[in-house]
């Protein structure tokens, strides 16, 4: 990953950034919701026209993002047999069934981001409020490894090579075959018993795909599946090996330059990235 440049507020914030925090806080404390776009509050219970829909997608200041906290607790709480259960627990993952979280407040998690430091990975609240984000901090919120080995991008090649094995443990001709909608299959599914070790290993590699996708490191691309982390997939039989912590963070670190840079540049939030549920609760 390239050398990345801070460009974070570590100031308050303006009047503007004070009020739309305010309106995110409300978003979360009160029961029934409320939905940010720009500066317009809307209750979540309240009917809304088609045409007033489009004007609130189409408002400059409307934050959107592929993170699915939701879709990830409803994929834990399918699986219920010991067999997959103890799976998950071996591979070091069993800590995200427990958060249960299911909503994510988008608008806070843009305020939360913008004021993260990519360098010191630290959340900038102002002159005298600063809040380190370690990997140990991270294992102790999502419940993941955060020793081993890091995850390092896999070379063109070596791409190349890891998507025809890929394309072998799911049965597929084609890379593009695999979907995110193919892979939550995969999961939702009631398996044989026993387990084959060929439906282990695709269990395995379908879960860890789909977390990071839409959970831990979601980008922008709609149902996209990334390379990026490709090495540790192919190892799915050391995968409590590797350190996923750090493979978070550095997420955030990408999806926190690229917001600051989209502000510094006068431009509205649009898509988030990163696994932006970890920031919220981090901050609590």
């Amino acid at each position: 990953m390239g050398k990345t440049t801070s460009t974070v507020n570590r100031s308050g914030g303006s009047s503007s950034n004070r009020s739309a925090f305010t309106k995110a806080l409300q978003h979360v404390r009160w029961k029934n919701g409320i939905h940010l776009a720009g500066n317009t509050t809307t209750n979540a219970s309240t009917p809304r026209s088609k045409g007033s829909s489009k004007a609130m997608k189409s408002r400059k200041g409307t934050v959107y993002t592929r993170s699915s906290p939701g879709m990830a607790s409803d994929i834990f709480s399918s699986i219920e047999d010991e067999t997959r259960l103890q799976l998950i627990k071996d591979m070091g993952f069993s800590g995200i069934k427990n958060l249960n979280i299911h909503k994510s407040n988008k608008d806070f998690a843009a305020w939360l981001l913008s004021k993260f430091d990519p360098i010191l990975c630290t959340l900038y609240f102002g002159t005298r409020s600063e809040l380190k984000l370690a990997e140990h901090d991270v294992h102790l919120i999502l419940g993941i490894p955060w020793k081993g080995k890091p995850i390092v991008p896999a070379t063109h090649q070596e791409v190349i090579t890891m998507k025809k094995y890929i394309c072998n443990v799911f049965g597929k001709d084609s890379f593009e075959q695999i979907t995110l909608p193919f892979l939550t299959g995969i999961l939702y599914k009631k398996p044989d018993c026993p387990m084959s070790d060929k439906d282990v290993v695709k269990f395995k590699t379908a879960l860890i795909w789909v977390l990071v996708t839409i959970f831990l490191g979601p980008v922008s691309l709609n149902s996209h599946i990334s390379t990026r982390y490709m090495t540790a997939l192919v190892d799915i039989n050391n995968v409590q090996n590797y350190n996923w912590a750090k493979f978070v963070i550095d997420e955030l670190k990408v999806a926190a330059d690229s917001l600051h840079n989209k502000l510094k540049k006068g431009k509205g939030a649009g898509y988030i990235n990163g696994c932006i549920i970890l920031l919220q609760v981090h901050h609590v």
